[in-house]
């Protein structure tokens, strides 16, 4: 069971965190001056994982680079323009403006944002801990109809 959360109100040890997950983000984000600057530093930082997973320069499970290609597709959502005129809402606004400090932008974010931020930002350095070379599913050790019919029974006990 997760933690007792009264209110559902970010604070700022979510924002700290959060950057503990990425110091790499956070980094980008503080040096950026504007919130364009953070956006197109970010997509490029993004862009860069996604090149050094599929050169194999990310040392991570097969099935944790499946998360961390989902991650990476998901973070470009997510700052994207289209995503903001949809939503209503740019979460790339709210964290440059946390990066530098401005508490105020914790207004109206709630726990679950930054619950959410964090895990995107670890499975973008492949550390979602989904996958361990320790603890492989069972389907990705059967083969064929057997697989897909274990993963399907692991999918239905979720």
């Amino acid at each position: 069971m997760g933690p007792t959360i009264v209110g559902n109100i970010a604070g700022k040890r979510d924002v700290l965190r959060t950057w503990e997950r990425n110091p790499e983000v956070h980094h980008i984000l503080k040096a950026a001056d504007s919130i364009e600057t953070a956006r197109k530093l970010i997509y490029t930082y993004l862009l860069s994982r996604e090149m050094a997973l599929a050169e194999m320069d990310i040392p991570v499970h097969p099935l944790e680079a499946s998360v961390v290609r989902d991650s990476i597709k998901t973070m470009k959502n997510i700052i994207s323009h289209r995503s903001e005129r949809l939503a209503g809402f740019s979460a790339i606004e709210k964290l440059w403006a946390l990066a530098h400090e401005d508490y105020s932008a914790l207004q109206g974010l709630s726990w679950a944002f930054f619950q959410d931020v964090e895990h995107l930002l670890l499975a973008v350095r492949g550390k979602s801990g989904v996958y361990t070379d320790k603890h492989s599913p069972r389907f990705s050790l059967l083969k064929g109809r057997k697989a897909a019919i274990e993963r399907s029974r692991q999918l239905d006990v979720l």
